[in-house]
Order: C-alpha cells, then sequence, then structure tokens
C-alpha cells in the first residue's frame, strides 16, 4: 500500500475568482444499485452528449452501453487521478491511493464492469469526515450536466461503508450494502466554467470513500423538453386550423 500523503489544497480549492465558493452551482442527486437486473450495463446512463468517462481501477479502457470508461490507473500519482476529454478535466482528489483494496463484482456483471469493479480502486479510508473532491474544469456555463460516480463496495468487507457527496448545500449518502456496485448520479446546470463536489467518509462507520468510475455527459434542461412540447403542440393547432 503506498503510503498516504498530505493534500495541498491551495486557495484555489477553496475560493473561485469574485470569492464565491468553489462548489459553484447547485445540484440534485439520486442513488441506486447497479445490476438488479441482468449485467448491470443498462444502469450506466448513455443519454445526452458524452463528455468524458474514467475507469480509477486500472489502466483498461471500455464501452459500457455506449460509454466510454478510459483507465486512468497508472497516471493517479499521490491519491490523485485526472482525465481531461472534449475540453472538460475531471480530477479525482482522494488524498490516499491504496493498491491492496479491491472490489469484487457480482457475477451476472459484464466483462467491462466487472473490470471497473472488480479492481483497484481510488480510496480514502478513516472515521467520518472530509476525504478529498472530484472537481471539473472547462465547463461551459449555462449547460446541464450529469455525473454520474460508480463505487461504494469493497471485497470481502461489511455492509454499511461508503461516502457522502456533497456541493456544499445538497447531499447524498452512497452505501454499501456488501452484495451490488452503487451508482450515484448528480445533475445541475455550470454556472462557473469549474464545479467541485466534497467526498466525505461517513460517520460512525468503518467507512472507506471508494470510486471506480466516473461519466459525465451534457443533458437537456427540462425547460428544453418543455419549449419543445409547447412548439410542436402550437404546430399542430396551426395545422388543424388551416384544415379546418
Amino acid at each position: 500500500m503506498k503510503s498516504a500523503k498530505k493534500l495541498t489544497l491551495g486557495i484555489a480549492s477553496i475560493m473561485l475568482l469574485g470569492g464565491s465558493s468553489i462548489y459553484a452551482a447547485t445540484a440534485t442527486y439520486s442513488v441506486f444499485d447497479i445490476g438488479t437486473a441482468g449485467d448491470g450495463e443498462s444502469d450506466i446512463l448513455n443519454d445526452g452528449t458524452y463528455v468524458l468517462g474514467a475507469n480509477y481501477g486500472d489502466n483498461d479502457s471500455w464501452s459500457i452501453n455506449g460509454v466510454q470508461f478510459d483507465g486512468v490507473r497508472e497516471s493517479a500519482t499521490a491519491g490523485v487521478a485526472e482525465i481531461t476529454k472534449n475540453g472538460v478535466t475531471a480530477t479525482l482528489t482522494l488524498g490516499f491511493e491504496n493498491e491492496n483494496v479491491n472490489g469484487i463484482a457480482p457475477s451476472q456483471y459484464s466483462t467491462a464492469l466487472q473490470d471497473v469493479f472488480d479492481s483497484n480502486m481510488m480510496t480514502n479510508q478513516g472515521g467520518g469526515g472530509f476525504a478529498g473532491t472530484f472537481s471539473l474544469s472547462g465547463l461551459t456555463v449555462g449547460t446541464a450536466y450529469r455525473l454520474q460516480i460508480l463505487g461504494a463496495y469493497q471485497a470481502g468487507q461489511d455492509a454499511n461503508r461508503g461516502f457522502r457527496i456533497s456541493d456544499g448545500t445538497n447531499s447524498a449518502d452512497v452505501v454499501s450494502d456488501g452484495v451490488t456496485g452503487k451508482s450515484v448520479v448528480v445533475v445541475w446546470t455550470a454556472d462557473a466554467t469549474s464545479q467541485s463536489f466534497d467526498l466525505e467518509r461517513l460517520p460512525d462507520m468503518s467507512s472507506r470513500v471508494m470510486i471506480n468510475g466516473a461519466s459525465l455527459a451534457v443533458i437537456p434542461e427540462p425547460g428544453t423538453f418543455a419549449l419543445l412540447a409547447g412548439s410542436l403542440a402550437l404546430a399542430f393547432v396551426a395545422a388543424k386550423r388551416r384544415r379546418s
């Protein structure tokens, strides 16, 4: 196991230009199991426009349900893994890079999904409290994004281990049941070119923040669907009037 190295966050990890929090926008969260039915690949969200995907367990790259996960393990140093694709950079900082911690995915998972879960992962262990960050840069202001993070599962360990992800206002707990992999889906509209989420160890648990993979996509804002539906309705009414 590689030794833990002290995180140097710096002033950029505390404030953005203009004095606003680096968290930037407030997000909404949903947590669900991976692979409750089938081989689990359908639980990898593929709607929207793909931006990037990362496999933090090793350096293998996989296409899962049409989403490309590039292996970034070999480039991870001192508990920091970074990937840049399509102009966006995702940086996972956890402080520990524990190569002896393995997750075991259920046997029904596809080969690709098993590789993501059944591999070394980015981790941070210990009692409750701040563990690290998941940060994005190169975002487009006014654009809606969806981040899907895979993790919260460790082989040979009891259930109720996991982590909390927070934007400083809203948060979600991702807790392992000791059986399946977990997913947390984060949706927000960028109000800055950078966005950061805190990763925390859950209190009162033998917790370990465990991140196996992540993907980012641009998605239509809810208002877009409403506008489209309204335009179609008006077109229908106009066509009906012309026929009458």
